[in-house]
């Protein structure tokens, strides 16, 4: 997967974002919460995955907004609600998660 600085830029807070999520189990975590994930229990299988939605992501909304640039992209409120869409507890275990949002 090859991406752009700028989008390598963009998309690093939104996969912390999305790694928070999942190891703590929703999405309205607070810094303690995050103080409390156990780096030992990060594995290559939970990164690569949450590295692929969250370009998945991303290349869905880029793809139905062609005229945003990538930091115009990472820093849309839009954007930010869709990916905690996407990123909704209720729906992890279903891959690719990305390829069910809709824009």
């Amino acid at each position: 997967m090859t991406l752009s600085t700028e989008e390598k830029n963009n998309l690093r807070f939104h996969f912390a974002m999305y790694l928070a999520i999942l190891k703590i189990g929703r999405a309205d975590y607070k810094a303690d919460d995050i103080a409390q994930i156990n780096p030992n229990d990060l594995n290559d299988e939970l990164i690569s995955h949450c590295v692929f939605e969250t370009v998945g992501v991303f290349r869905d909304y880029q793809h139905y907004h062609p005229s945003a640039s990538p930091d115009t992209i990472g820093k849309s409120r839009e954007f930010v609600e869709a990916l905690l869409r996407n990123f909704s507890i209720e729906r992890i275990g279903v891959a690719p998660l990305h390829k069910l949002i809709k824009f």
